[in-house]
């Protein structure tokens, strides 16, 4: 049996009617809903998609600086204060320093003060030391006693004015015990004083005590008679007020070399005068645990500014003495029993001429000195100048070392090369 396959056009019919059927189930649905057949239907516009609105990220709020509580500050406390120095006593015990603390510091005086040098052990200092000087031609600029090495020879204060100190310590005292006049010894140290502050204003200055004798041995030693501890207490006693004055730094250096009786200790000494190597040792352990603070030390000083020195120290002039028939031009003849013009302090071989003073007038410029009278007890020149003494016998005191053959004479210069 053969089966009809339909043409194109019965296709296309077929498709036709079924449109129609279709066209008219929608005309009837849509009568059923209220909507008459003619009317248009509305054009219905799509529903808007909701946008969800997005969630704004929140801004991180800024975080608020908070205001600093103000820390309450604290009450400062006051800076300690210095006390200032007194100097109308001695300088207390302090710590102990070292050598280096006297690199910046120099040392004047006489030939004790050389001994220091030679003995104590110090090193780095500086010394203008002069064997027999006094505090009257230390103090003068016209006595040129300090040989620089190259055949110059400069005054103390011209020497201290080289350079620059730190510290300045002196001691003097020695050779003027035939020499008893206390008040012309005082006004000589404070004119010193005050010359070497003006020369050094910005260092520390030191007097170091006069130190007694040892009168026995100064007998062995045929010291002369007035090297006793009665004329030294004469002008010690002068220095502690003299430092208060002029406010400087007081230093007993006595306390650590003198007995239980008040004198130079017999096995301290070699001469009577001059220490030991232990002595001079002591010295220098007394000056290291002596010290001043610079803070304290300028905060106690209150002086006016001291004025320059002048260039020349002109003496009062001596009385002339009165025409007598005696050959001798001092008024007061010169004993039989002191044989020389000059009393020297040594236990050692004469030392040469180029390192002990000469009394001639052509290397010491002070007049030929005539001995003191022959009894301690005999008055003081009559006449005092203002700065230095009428010409009497200055005792040339040299350091001898301890228990050794050799001189210390032949060590000590006439002037330390600066």
């Amino acid at each position: 049996m053969f089966m009809l396959r339909p043409s194109a056009a019965v296709k296309a019919a077929g498709r036709v009617f079924a449109l129609c059927l279709a066209l008219a189930g929608t005309a009837m649905a849509l009568s059923g809903c209220g909507i008459a057949s003619g009317e248009s239907l509305p054009t219905l516009s799509p529903t808007p998609s909701v946008t969800a609105a997005a969630t704004p990220t929140p801004s991180p709020s800024p975080t608020p600086t908070p205001t600093p509580t103000p820390t309450p500050s604290p009450t400062p406390s006051p800076t300690p204060t210095v006390a200032p120095f007194d100097f109308s006593r001695s300088a207390p015990e302090t710590e102990a320093v070292d050598n280096d603390y006297f690199g910046d510091a120099v040392f004047i005086g006489d030939s004790r003060t050389d001994g220091l040098r030679l003995y104590s052990g110090i090193t780095g200092s500086h010394f203008i030391s002069y064997q027999g000087v006094s505090v009257f031609s230390a103090a003068d600029p016209d006595k040129k006693l300090i040989d620089l090495g190259d055949g110059e020879k400069v005054s103390f204060l011209e020497a201290l004015a080289r350079r620059s100190y730190a510290k300045v310590y002196i001691m003097l005292g020695i050779n003027e015990l035939g020499y008893s006049d206390r008040t012309a010894f005082a006004r000589a140290y404070a004119s010193l004083i005050d010359q070497v502050r003006s020369i050094q204003p910005e260092a520390i200055l030191y007097v170091q005590s006069l130190v007694p004798v040892n009168e026995k041995k100064c007998k062995e030693h045929k010291q002369p008679y007035y090297v006793t501890n009665k004329n030294v207490q004469t002008y010690a006693e002068q220095l502690i007020p003299l430092a208060a004055d002029k406010q400087v730094v007081y230093l007993d250096v006595a306390s650590v070399l003198v007995d239980e009786s008040g004198e130079l200790s017999y096995d301290l000494t070699s001469d009577g005068v001059h220490f030991t190597r232990e002595g001079y040792v002591r010295w220098l352990d007394y000056l290291k645990t002596h010290t001043v603070d610079p803070e304290a030390y300028w905060a106690g000083l209150d002086l006016p500014p001291v004025p320059a020195p002048s260039p020349t120290l002109t003496p009062s002039p001596e009385p002339t003495p009165e025409a007598t028939p005696s050959p001798t031009p001092s008024p007061t003849p010169i004993p039989t029993q002191e044989p020389t013009p000059t009393a020297e302090v040594t236990d050692s071989p004469a030392p040469s001429p180029t390192l002990t003073p000469s009394p001639q007038p052509t290397v010491t410029p002070e007049p030929m000195p005539s001995q003191p009278p022959a009894e301690p007890s005999a008055p003081a020149p009559s006449s005092i100048p203002e700065v230095s003494p009428s010409p009497t016998v200055s005792p040339s005191l040299q350091p001898t070392p301890e228990n050794t053959g050799s001189s210390a004479s032949g060590e000590v210069e006439e002037g330390v090369a600066l």
